[in-house]
Formats: C-alpha cells, structure tokens, sequence
C-alpha cells in the first residue's frame, strides 16, 4: 500500500498548515512501511523543500484559491500515474473543502482501479469578504445546496470525509448533507513546556491569522484602554486583517498606530516562521483566543491545542469549541461572556501561580499531547480508516 499526503494550502514554513504536515512528516520518515509521499502547493518555498526532503510541489491550487477544477484533476492524475497507484493505495488531503471532494468524485467515477480518498474538512464556510457574511439566508442557501450537490455523489466506497474533532462541525455537515463524517485530530509537532510565571507582571498574547472572526479588533480595544497598566505586557500578531468593514478597518488600523509605540506592547507583523512563533508564544502567561462562537462553535482552534500541549492558560469566549474545552476541563483557562477581560485575566493569573492548578496544566498538557501527536493521527485513526 501506497499513501500520497497531499497539503494543497502548504506554501511557506509557518502556520498550523507547515506544523500539522512537518509533524507528520517526521513521524512518518522513520516507518519502514507504508511507502508513503508528500505533496505540497506547487508554489512551496525553498525553506517548505529544505525542511521536508523529497516533498512534491505538485497541487495548483490551494483550497480556496480560484482556478478550475481541471486544472487538480490533472494534479491528481499525473500523482496516480508517476506512483502507480491503484485501488490498494490512498490519496489524503491533510486540509480540503468541497472543491477536493468535487474532484476527488470526478476521479474516481467510474474507475474500479482508482485509488480511495480521505479529505479531512476544518471548515463548514469559505473565508468570505466579510466575516458576518455568514449570518446571510441567501448566502447560507447556496452553500446548503452546494454541499448537498456534491455529497450526493460521494462514492462510499471509495472516498471518506473526516473532520477536526468539533463535533458540532460534524453535525453541521449531517444536518445539511445527511453524511455524517468521522473526527479526526489534528497532528501537531511535540513542543516544550514553558515554564515562565511571574506574580509581578502578565505577559497576554495574542496570536493567528487576522480574520475579522478570530476577535483582533476585540483585543486591540483592550490593549488600547489597558496599555498604561504596568503589570501588563502585550504581544499582538498583525498577519492579513481581513473580513472588515471600511469602518472597523479604520478603526483597527488607529488602534495599530497608536498602540505600538508603548514600550509594553510587541506588534509582530505577518506570518511567523515556526521557531519565532512559538518562542514568542511561549513567552506569554496568558493567551486570548477571541473567535466568535458564530465561526468557531463549528471549528477547530489551532490555537487552542496549541495552548493545550504547552500548558498555556488561554482566555476564550464562551460558546466557541475551545470554550466547551474549558467548560468540559479539558482545556484550562477562563470564559469571557462580553468584552470585559481585565478580571477573568487577573482571576486566570492567579490560579496559575497555585500549586494544584500547576499539576493540573502539566496532566492536561500530556494528554493533549498524545491526543494531537502524528503518532495517534496515524496509527490510530487514519491507519484504521484505510484498512476498514
């Protein structure tokens, strides 16, 4: 049996997109058996080549990039032709969305000796212009009858939708499409515990992509009544705002100019090679992941594991799939139900710094670990999946 990895949106090396394929990657190098492969986007920098030996560029589009369907089609066939791969082999997409399913149904429609598919979907909705997009009947029409369209012809047999382990993504999916996917983790890269609390300052971060849902305007208000209180210290990500209107675009941008010349806030800007962005994560005591529930009650936080593995306490929203972490004690940190963040930080702080809580991170910290390892991801849900 062959496996062929395919990362459509895997260009440069940063990112949840780089860490989940490096994991994987790494784990997989060092097993005699299956003979496995790697495929990237076909516009993966030298560092994605160097870091991953013998990875494919061989995928023109990534997920949501615009461009025909046979453009992939063709990806696909030359990756079957160039490995020989049969019906005993499979194609996996570590990220895909309904273009990937599209296709995937077009190759294997009537052809008995096509390879099978897993396509893990971390996303019920497209990135749209503007985030409360989602929100509209007549946009939530079309994606119900696109979905539904290319579901029906899923061919059981031969290709599987996994997801990240949200179930109320998986839900979502069966309510719209009667298809109800299996819950996949996500692998993650084995990271270091930091260990770094001082009860004289906070360190609050905030990190990730800029869309308008992940909550950076949110913070950003707050960093801008509380930059003169000196027990805080912010580290903000600026990477792509998008998802705005004209008006909180403005807003945003002021906040930008007049937050960063306080000595007490680092604004990092655009996306992070890896050993930056966890050197910089792991700096902070507290993180805040302010993704309104409205996305992210159906989506994975990255994030969030992030923070899980490495026993950082984060501040969430109530409603979101990492705030059912923290209400179901898998994941330790504080709820916010508004956009009061002063006393849940404080209140947060101070559990860290007691001796029961320090144990309780360090035990949480271990099973997010093996949970979102490459080597569970592996041997225990994709591995099982293929040989069913």
């Amino acid at each position: 049996m062959k496996i062929v990895f395919i990362e459509p949106n895997l260009k440069t090396v940063s990112g949840h997109v780089y860490e989940a394929t490096r994991a994987l990657f790494n784990y997989i190098k060092n097993q005699n058996e299956p003979q496995s492969f790697f495929v990237s986007h076909k516009d993966a920098n030298n560092d994605v080549i160097k870091n991953l030996p013998g990875i494919i560029p061989g995928y023109s589009l990534s997920c949501f990039e615009g461009g025909d369907d046979e453009v992939v089609i063709s990806n696909l066939k030359n990756l079957v032709k160039n490995h020989d791969l049969t019906k005993n082999d499979v194609i996996v997409f570590l990220t895909g969305h309904l273009r990937e399913v599209r296709v995937t149904n077009e190759i294997v429609k009537n052809n008995l000796n096509s390879p099978q598919f897993i396509i893990q979907i971390h996303q019920y909705y497209p990135p749209f212009p503007e985030a409360d997009m989602i929100l509209d009947e007549d946009v939530n029409g079309k994606l119900e009858n696109e979905y539904r369209k290319i579901f029906n012809k899923i061919d059981h047999n031969k290709v599987n939708i996994v997801i990240t382990p949200v179930k109320a993504l998986a839900d979502k999916i069966f309510s719209v499409t009667d298809y109800f996917p299996k819950l996949f983790p996500v692998p993650f890269a084995s990271m270091q515990f930091p260990i770094k609390y001082n009860a004289d300052s906070i360190k609050i971060g905030f990190f990730g992509d800029g869309r308008k849902e992940k909550g950076i305007l949110d913070f950003m208000r707050f960093v801008d009544v509380s930059k003169n209180n000196e027990r805080y210290n912010f580290t903000v990500q600026i990477q792509n705002p998008r998802g705005f209107s004209d008006e909180e675009k403005a807003e945003l941008n002021n906040l930008i100019n007049k937050i960063e010349v306080n000595e007490n806030v680092t604004i990092l800007r655009g996306p992070l090679p890896s050993s930056e962005y966890y050197k910089n994560l792991c700096n902070c005591d507290i993180v805040c992941i302010l993704h309104d529930p409205k996305h992210y009650s159906i989506r994975l936080s990255g994030i969030a594991v992030e923070c899980g593995i490495l026993g950082i306490p984060v501040i969430v929203r109530i409603g979101s799939s990492a705030g059912n972490w923290i209400s179901e004690e898998k994941l330790f940190g504080e709820l916010i139900h508004n956009d009061d963040f002063d006393g849940p930080i404080k209140r947060l702080h101070s559990k860290i710094l007691e001796v029961e809580n320090v144990r309780k991170v360090n035990k949480l910290s271990e099973k997010w670990k093996s949970e979102y390892s490459a080597e569970n991801y592996f041997n225990n849900y994709l591995l099982p999946l293929i040989t069913e």
